[in-house]
C-alpha cells in the first residue's frame, strides 16, 4: 500500500470534531479498526493535507472491512450493512447476542439472527421461573443489550416524542413555552440523554416527564 507514514510522520485522527489519537504508523490505525476503537468514518489528517479525510480512504483500511462471508451472515440475520461495515462491527453484534443468551443460561449458535436472539430472550424471561428474576427485564434489556433490542429502543423514543407532541397539544395556548420540535430536534435530545444518562429509559413511564421534557425546557435541542 502507499503509506501516509512514508510521506508524513504523524497521522492525526479525529471524531466529532475532537482529536482522539496520533499515530506514526498506519498499522496502528488498522489495529484500531480491527478492535473497534477506531471507525471508518473517523477523520485523519497529516501535515501537508488540504483537508481531513475519512479513514476509509486509507488503502490499509480495506483490510479491516467485513468479509463476504460476514456480510452474508449479516444479511441472513436481517441486519443492515454497507460497504464500510468492519469485521469489528460484525463481531460486536454477534458477541452481544451470545452474551445476552449466555447471561440467561442459554447456548447460542455463532450466527444467530437478531430476531431469533430477541425472541428467545423474551421467551426465557417470560416463563414462570424467569418472571420474578427478570421482572425489570423489559427495561434492563435495552440498557444491557442495546444492539439486540435497537428496534425497541427506537420505538420507545418514537413514543416519547409522540407523548411530547400530545402533551403540547393538550396544553393549547398554555404551551407557549414549549417549542414545536422537529424530528432532528428530538434526535439531538435523545443523543444527549443516551450519552449523559445511560439508564434514562428505565422506567419507561418516566422517560417523557423526568427526562425528555426537562431537556426541552433546558433547550438541549438547540445545542450543536
Amino acid at each position: 500500500w502507499k503509506s501516509v507514514h512514508a510521506v508524513l510522520p504523524i497521522i492525526h485522527v479525529a471524531r466529532c470534531g475532537k482529536e482522539i489519537g496520533k499515530f506514526d504508523d498506519e498499522r496502528n490505525i488498522l489495529s484500531g479498526l480491527h478492535d473497534g476503537s477506531l471507525l471508518m468514518d473517523d477523520y485523519f489528517w497529516c501535515e501537508g493535507m488540504s483537508e481531513w479525510k475519512h479513514l476509509s480512504t486509507l488503502e490499509i483500511s480495506k483490510c479491516a472491512l467485513a468479509t463476504t462471508a460476514q456480510k452474508d451472515a449479516l444479511k441472513a440475520a436481517g441486519l443492515p450493512f454497507d460497504e464500510l461495515t468492519t469485521k469489528a462491527q460484525v463481531t460486536a453484534f454477534f458477541s452481544a447476542s451470545k452474551n445476552a443468551l449466555s447471561y440467561l443460561g442459554q447456548p447460542v449458535s455463532e450466527n444467530i439472527s437478531k430476531k431469533e436472539a430477541a425472541d428467545r430472550i423474551d421467551a426465557i424471561v417470560g416463563d414462570s421461573d424467569g418472571a420474578d428474576k427478570f421482572k425489570d427485564w423489559n427495561d434492563d434489556k435495552l440498557i444491557l443489550f442495546p444492539d439486540i433490542f435497537a428496534d425497541e429502543i427506537a420505538a420507545r423514543k418514537k413514543e416519547c416524542f409522540a407523548q411530547y407532541n400530545a402533551f403540547r397539544a393538550d396544553l393549547g395556548s398554555r404551551a407557549s413555552g414549549l417549542p414545536k420540535l422537529s424530528l432532528d430536534d428530538a434526535t439531538r435530545i435523545f443523543a444527549y440523554l443516551d450519552a449523559s444518562r445511560p439508564g434514562w429509559m428505565k422506567p419507561r413511564t418516566a422517560m417523557f416527564l423526568d427526562h425528555f421534557l426537562p431537556c426541552v425546557e433546558a433547550k438541549i435541542h438547540l445545542q450543536k
